[in-house]
């Protein structure tokens, strides 16, 4: 694969979330139903657990589940969750892995030790991690895993909107309106992105609330993924708490707000930032609320929806900036690691079971 085929491909992959999502909910709303025939949603704790996209999935999805179940779940890294989550046999398991990696599946043998209710989210249906849970939801074949993640991340969030529906025992409306809408939000994002420029030549911050503050750091880790760029992703609130001492002239600060509680907030913090010399950039879905930076666009939604419309626009201005700087996004720091050694070090550490 070559760097324009990498990059063309990210491209198709983000083209058909919408249609991933409209071909694959009916299976899995029947799959997740079927999951726990048995009652044992009622039961203790829910944990969320992932590495990686599947953690920020699992971390943003807690606000949908609190809204339509009245329970907070609990996310947790894999390894954390190993190590120290206190699981029991009352508690409800739900690991995350589309690989169904070594360390997801050392997760979900810990939680089955202790009695505790199990359910793989995963791609691999015969793989160890959906072997060791006994139940899973088989999440949509990847094409690829050496693109920055967009329709594996949205197949994620769908997933798990889908066991919130079951457990909250009412079927969800917006569900059924995801694949319109995350259509609408690739045009709206495309026709707005082409206006930004400079974009990713120094530090890149993503800052966000709510939902939208693991999709902050969604955007980071796709910039990391695409080309090797230096970026962070922050809540939103913590940008006032000693992240300007950091900022330097040249930098961006992509900021993601709805229309809502948070837009003041937002508007301050950009004002802000540009007095110190960096460059806000607004993904929102208030068009005419801030007309004085650069914005990217996307379809107002309830809030608790917002991580599925917020993490397009996310992946647009990814694919902006690797077309703008010529990254391959399929090789190791786009292209910008010729001797292999920042990709030797990431496998050493995969086959030492590090992840």
């Amino acid at each position: 694969m070559d760097g324009a085929d990498g990059t063309a491909l990210m491209w198709q992959e983000i083209l058909d979330q919408p249609g991933l999502v409209t071909a694959q909910l009916a299976r899995l709303r029947e799959e997740a139903r079927r999951t726990f025939d048995d009652g044992s949603t009622a039961r203790g704790t829910v944990y969320l657990v992932g590495t990686g996209d599947s953690y920020i999935a699992a971390r943003s999805s807690l606000y949908l589940w609190a809204h339509y179940t009245g329970r907070w779940p609990q996310a947790w890294p894999t390894r954390e969750f190993t190590s120290y989550c206190p699981v029991s046999r009352d508690d409800t398991a739900i690991i995350i892995s589309t690989t169904g990696s070594a360390a997801a599946t050392t997760a979900a043998a810990r939680a089955v030790e202790q009695g505790a209710t199990m359910l793989a989210l995963t791609a691999l249906p015969d793989g160890s991690l959906a072997r060791t849970c006994g139940r899973y939801l088989e999440l949509p074949a990847p094409w690829t895993r050496q693109t920055p993640h967009t329709r594996d991340y949205m197949a994620t969030l769908l997933a798990l909107a889908c066991l919130v529906e079951r457990y909250a025992g009412t079927a969800l409306i917006h569900l059924d309106e995801i694949g319109v809408v995350l259509n609408e939000t690739i045009h709206m994002a495309r026709a707005t992105v082409k206006r930004l420029s400079a974009i990713g030549t120094g530090m890149t911050y993503f800052l966000g609330a709510g939902p939208l503050w693991p999709t902050a750091e969604y955007g980071a880790a796709k910039f990391w993924e695409a080309g090797g760029l230096p970026a962070l992703g922050l809540e939103l609130e913590e940008a006032a708490h000693g992240l300007h001492l950091a900022v330097s002239t040249g930098d961006t600060v992509v900021i993601i707000a709805n229309n809502g509680p948070h837009i003041d907030l937002a508007r301050r913090l950009a004002e802000g930032f540009e007095t110190l010399g960096a460059t806000p950039v607004l993904v929102t879905d208030a068009d005419t609320t801030l007309p004085d930076y650069p914005y990217i666009l996307y379809p107002s939604v309830p809030d608790q929806w917002s991580h599925f419309v917020a993490s397009v626009p996310l992946q647009v201005l990814c694919h902006h900036v690797a077309v703008r700087q010529g990254f391959d996004v399929a090789r190791s720091r786009g292209g910008r690691d010729p001797d292999g050694l920042y990709e030797t070090v990431r496998t050493a550490w995969l086959a030492s079971g590090t992840t």
